[in-house]
Parts: structure tokens; sequence; C-alpha cells
């Protein structure tokens, strides 16, 4: 099924100019694939770019939808606006997933496990995920479907859940 609908542009494009307001929503419907519905969020890349599988933050102190890699540390999974799905190059503007089945890459200090939520501390790098740990529900922004090497983004290997 097409991800375009009647916003012009599909969720796998990137542009260097905001071709939607910035935190745009949009959900696409479930489909034959039966991963059910997929709802990404339209963001401004800053600090950096983004590859498939980096969990992007809000930016400190900053309102709109622009995001950054989460740093190395537990964040409110409020904070966290979703998870790259394709490359997003610095300052350029694309769709990240905020609900549904998507690809994350773990930290690089240890796998996801297989059927264990997952948080937005990834260790030594911006961006991973961990995981979850007893102490840390407020940072539980996924599960993991299928077991992730090592800074690995294996596809589809998490249902992802942020509120940010």
């Amino acid at each position: 099924m097409s991800s375009i609908r009647t916003m012009g542009v599909s969720v796998t494009d990137v542009h260097t100019e905001a071709l939607l307001p910035l935190g745009f929503e949009h959900t696409e419907p479930a489909s034959t694939d039966d991963e059910g519905e997929k709802t990404w969020v339209y963001v401004q890349m800053t600090g950096s770019g983004a590859a498939q599988g980096d969990i992007l933050m809000r930016v400190d102190a900053q309102p709109k939808s622009i995001g950054i890699l989460a740093a190395t540390a537990l964040h409110s999974r409020l904070r966290i606006l979703g998870i790259a799905q394709h490359v997003i190059a610095e300052n350029s503007y694309g769709f990240i997933l905020r609900r549904g089945i998507g690809s994350v890459k773990c930290g690089d200090d240890a796998a996801l496990t297989v059927n264990a939520a997952f948080t937005t501390n990834g260790g030594t790098t911006a961006g991973r995920a961990l995981t979850f740990g007893d102490g840390a529900e407020e940072s539980v922004i996924g599960f993991c479907l299928i077991a992730t090497g090592v800074g690995a983004a294996t596809a589809k290997n998490a249902y992802i859940n942020v509120g940010g």
C-alpha cells in the first residue's frame, strides 16, 4: 500500500525545506503486511544526521518538533519524538516513526533482548536503545520483537510507542 496520502509526500521523503508543518502526524492504515497502523511525525533534524533506527528527542527548551539524537541517558518517553526509519541529513525535514512496527538500534553496550521492553539509554552512543531495567519505567519507548545485536538496527525488530 502506498504511503502517499493527501499530504502530497511519502513518509520516506526527505527535503531540505519544510513541505509540511513541523509536528504534522500521519497515520498509515493497517495493510496486508499485518503489522497494524503506523503513526509518523514530521520533524526537522539538527545537530547531526539520523540513520535508520536512531532515536530522536526534542531539542532543549524548544516547543517545535526539531529533533536531535537522544543523548546517552534515560529520558522521559514524553521527550522522545520518534525513531528514524531512513536517513535524514542534518538540517533536513522528514518523517520519523512515532508508533508502530519499525527498526531501532541498540546501544553499543549490549544487545536488545527479544520479548523485552527497551529504553532511551543507549550506553555510550547517542540515539540508541537498551533493554529495560528496573526503575526506568518512564523511559520505556518500545518492545523488542527480534533479538538485535550490539549496535544493530535489524529490520522491523521493534514495536515503537513514544509520547513526545
